[in-house]
């Protein structure tokens, strides 16, 4: 083994564990995130899915690379629930998006009459996702936008899926 050879291993597993480091702590913080909002109404916690993890990443790796992004779309023919949003890199994160963002849509949701008091079910479409009680994994991936890295894309995948019945179905 030449020593530029060792050097190459070296830095490469030197990166992979950077980046295994913070995979994990982003784990962390998107599963706490998540949590937090389930425990408020008594829901069980979710567990990492990394197949759906990488499902995200997948999908997040697409629309950043795209020359529009940050535009917001769904990646079609999922098995997965999704929540998708995006926000400026400077001040986000995992946890600014799931709690500003997603769980933000609880205001329009009546805890009652377990119904979306906005003018569509999809207004509190995140939200439910999120809480959705037979959602049992999600995984989740983040990126900033190769053509404008002033924006952070983001996406969480649900498994099994909620939202069923088109809004119809109480998520708790």
């Amino acid at each position: 083994m030449t020593p530029r050879f060792c050097a190459t291993v070296w830095v490469a597993l030197v990166i992979a564990t950077i980046l295994s480091v913070a995979y994990a702590q982003d784990e962390a913080e998107w599963l706490a995130a998540h949590n937090a909002a389930r425990s408020d109404v008594s829901v069980d916690p979710l567990v990492w899915n990394a197949s759906a993890a990488a499902y995200a990443l997948n999908w997040v790796e697409t629309q950043t690379a795209r020359a529009d992004c940050p535009v917001l779309e769904h990646s079609p023919d999922s098995i997965y629930g999704e929540n998708i949003a995006y926000a400026p890199s400077s001040n986000s994160s995992p946890t600014t998006v799931v709690t500003n963002v997603w769980v933000a849509e609880k205001k329009l949701w009546d805890y009652n009459t377990k119904t979306c008091t906005g003018a569509s079910w999809k207004e509190c479409g995140h939200f439910t996702q999120v809480v959705w009680n037979t959602t049992t994994s999600v995984g989740c991936a983040s990126a900033a936008c190769v053509a404008n890295a002033n924006f952070t894309y983001y996406v969480c995948e649900y498994y099994p899926p909620g939202n069923a019945g088109g809004g119809t179905v109480p998520p708790y």
